[in-house]
């Protein structure tokens, strides 16, 4: 339907049904904005049940995560918003330019990052009508690239009569 930029902190949005953040699938401690969202909505910590690999910020393998797929946190209380959606859409974290850790089944390239980016999206489940996502998703350490992001937005956008609202940080909001 339409997407919209904001100036506005994300962590403290109203008026949309969710939040939307994407994550990696190997990382075993929340870090950046999923590391915010934590500390502000304990409920909505999906790194909280990955244990890592001795002294390393990699989960062990039965705790990864899976690529294109999302995961939903639903808040014990009733907030707004109240659902957190986290889109496993990137393999690894960091941009893929900086990826040394080659963790095989799937290989971390800014295509495939797209690619399961949108098959999130489309696999979205939740009938919702109003979503807010941060500025440059995917695009800040992730590396991607916005100009592909914002076209995936905003034909799904159109295609499935749902409101995006892009959180811009003001300068008195501070994710990270």
């Amino acid at each position: 339907m339409s997407v919209k930029f904001v100036f506005d902190d994300l962590l403290t949005i109203r008026d949309v049904d969710v939040i939307i953040l994407q994550v990696n699938c190997l990382c075993a401690n929340a870090q950046g904005l999923s590391k915010a969202i934590a500390t502000k909505y304990p409920w909505a910590n999906i790194y909280s049940k990955r244990r890592a690999e001795s002294h390393t910020n990699l989960a062990v393998l039965e705790d990864r995560g899976g690529t294109w797929f999302y995961s939903i946190f639903k808040s014990p209380k009733p907030l707004q918003p109240d659902i957190v959606c986290f889109f496993l859409s990137q393999w690894d974290f960091g941009t893929t330019d900086q990826i040394v850790r080659k963790i095989p089944p799937y290989t971390d390239i800014r295509l495939n990052r797209i690619i399961w980016f949108k098959q999130c999206l489309e696999q979205q489940e939740l009938h919702i009508k109003f979503v807010a996502l941060p500025d440059h998703i995917g695009c800040g350490v992730d590396g991607g690239d916005w100009t592909t992001y914002f076209e995936i937005i905003e034909k799904f956008a159109k295609a499935n009569d749902i409101n995006f609202v892009i959180v811009r940080p003001s300068f008195a909001h501070k994710w990270i």
